[in-house]
């Protein structure tokens, strides 16, 4: 038995068959993913002075491992501040001097309270 239900339509002195609907049963999809949520690192924004994160840095001064991690997500927070860094500006290179000093101060008061250090 076709799993489509037809139904004909006499149009012409031929019959015509169109297929209405679908009869057989699907599984249900599953249910969609939940995305990840943005980034706050809010353990870090919150850390108490005197509390370090140490970070190592490979040969070509990269962050690495679990604390580059961290870090890198920081500086993404930092990035994604639209108070201290603006979305309007297309190139980094077009941004005004001021914003870039606003960021690099919060990223030595960080640095300061944190101990981030190789």
């Amino acid at each position: 038995m076709s799993p489509f239900i037809w139904i004909w339509h006499h149009t012409t002195p031929h019959h015509t068959k169109t297929k209405l609907f679908e009869t057989e049963s699907r599984a249900p999809s599953p249910p969609p993913r939940k995305p990840r949520g943005p980034t706050l690192m809010s353990h870090i924004w919150e850390l108490d002075k005197g509390v370090k994160v140490n970070v190592i840095f490979d040969a070509n001064c990269h962050p690495i491992g679990k604390e580059g991690c961290t870090l890198t997500r920081f500086l993404g927070t930092v990035a994604r501040k639209s108070d201290v860094a603006p979305i309007s500006y297309m190139e980094w290179r077009d941004m005004p001097q001021i914003y870039k000093d606003d960021m690099w101060k919060i990223i030595e008061v960080k640095k300061k309270k944190i101990g981030l250090y190789s």
